[in-house]
């Protein structure tokens, strides 16, 4: 696991390249796979601790095969294949990919319809094939495991987001270029506001019904998007300048994420939180296009401006500036999550070896019950050990909601710093005196970090 898994998510990275290169240049792909190698939710959700560690290779594979298709026969059969595989990986990535070629299809087939040419009805053959996929695998085996149902309002919700988002990127996408630097500087100047507003308000006050109300340093852990923000701008104009269908396709792969984003903060309180940041993942590939397009601007404009050194240097400067910061800080924020076990940044996932040796006790204690404990717990001791684990128990209990004593209860160490942890990532926090709660309990089990209790 500790090789084979990264290496697998780690094979996402050349895949992106070689789109990138595709659509654009071998230049634009290096920065921009730069950045999305080095993004933080990339290397956290593909590093094993989850199902994305498969279907991120798989789903910007169906991408490369989507912009830059084979046709007839072949390369449907080899788009079936692939499609047939991601939607045995997981749950969410066959439908966000879906909703992206969709979206790609949709705005080719108007690009086309525009300029009178006849209409490319092969995109959405492919897209067909992989709605197909997933619905089938859906109904036939995934489904006993997918416990949220959705009504015929919440599907209408999504698809209002997606209609909102689309026309936004067809607005942009087919409007006149136009290069004026003072609008460009405007531009730049607000899409670097906007987001560090938006940033400032997450610690400020909860965005979406559940959220924490994040620390104020936990700006730093956002830097990289905000630095990001005026280059896509940038980056936006290089694709309107570039004028080729595949180019301008990166804009509708933004928009059909940034729909679903917005379904997940104001549409969705059920699925909200974590349909939030999960969907923050498969925003890092376009905005890395799309950034990385407007870094390349940046220095290719150094380069005209060889007459004018001070502003040439300047502008080569800022352009590897940036693109080493933004590495940088995603670095840091893999090590924030790993190492410092920053609260909201996935510490959930990773798992210490007294925690094993714990679990591997419980499970071959042969207690036959249910065991008290979070979700970090859970997902350890269900997973691992197939021991059931109530999350809410625990925490009722803890907070002096239910006296009722649990007859085994899981603790560990990080609960003194980090709360109870209740859904992917959100946590709550105990008392200060919840440690005394347990005094009223028998230690049955200990190894320093992690603890075991029973009534």
């Amino acid at each position: 696991m500790a090789i084979v898994f990264p290496v697998i998510g780690a094979v996402a990275v050349f895949i992106f390249y070689t789109l990138v290169e595709g659509v654009f240049n071998s230049g634009i792909s290096l920065i921009a796979s730069t950045i999305f190698a080095t993004g933080f939710t990339h290397a956290i959700f593909t590093d094993g601790v989850t199902k994305e560690t498969y279907g991120n290779p798989l789903y910007l594979l169906l991408i490369l095969l989507f912009l830059r298709p084979t046709g007839g026969v072949r390369g449907a059969f080899l788009f079936a294949l692939t499609s047939t595989a991601l939607a045995l990986t997981h749950h969410f990535t066959p439908a966000v990919t879906v909703a992206i070629l969709f979206s790609m299809a949709l705005a080719c087939f108007i690009s086309e319809f525009r300029r009178g040419s006849g209409q490319n009805r092969f995109s959405f053959l492919l897209v067909g094939i992989l709605a197909a996929a997933t619905v089938l695998y859906y109904l036939v085996y995934a489904r006993a495991g997918f416990n949220i149902q959705l009504t015929l309002s919440d599907w209408l919700s999504a698809a209002s987001f997606q209609t909102v988002t689309f026309t936004l990127a067809a607005f942009f996408a087919f409007k006149k270029s136009n290069h004026s630097i003072t609008q460009t500087l405007l531009e730049c100047s607000t899409a670097t506001v906007v987001p560090l507003i938006i940033t400032l308000l997450t610690a400020k006050t909860s965005i979406t019904p559940g959220a924490p109300v994040l620390p104020s340093h936990y700006l730093v852990y956002a830097a990289p998007l905000v630095i990001d923000s005026p280059f896509i701008v940038l980056g936006y104009d290089e694709v309107k300048k570039n004028g080729n269908g595949s180019a301008s396709a990166t804009l509708f792969w933004l928009a059909a994420v940034l729909g679903l984003e917005g379904y997940a903060v104001f549409g969705c309180p059920d699925l909200g939180l974590g349909l939030a940041y999960r969907t923050v993942n498969f925003l890092w590939p376009p905005l890395a296009l799309l950034s990385a397009a407007g870094l390349h601007r940046l220095y290719l404009t150094a380069k005209r401006l060889h007459g004018w050194r001070p502003v040439a240097g300047l502008a080569k400067t800022a352009t590897v500036a940036a693109v080493a910061a933004i590495a940088l800080l995603n670095i840091f924020n893999v090590y924030a999550a790993v190492s410092l076990g920053e609260r909201y940044m996935g510490y959930f996932w990773l798992y210490t070896a007294p925690e094993y040796e714990a679990g591997s006790w419980i499970g071959t204690a042969n207690l036959n019950q249910t065991i008290a404990g979070d979700v970090k717990a859970s997902y350890l001791l269900k997973g691992y050990f197939n021991v059931e684990v109530d999350v809410f128990q625990g925490v009722k209990y803890l907070t002096g909601k239910d006296d009722s004593q649990p007859r085994l209860l899981y603790t560990y160490e990080q609960m003194l710093r980090n709360g109870y942890v209740l859904w992917e990532g959100y946590s709550v926090d105990l008392p200060q005196n919840w440690t005394e709660k347990l005094y009223d309990l028998n230690l049955v089990y200990s190894n320093g970090p992690v603890n075991v209790h029973s009534e």
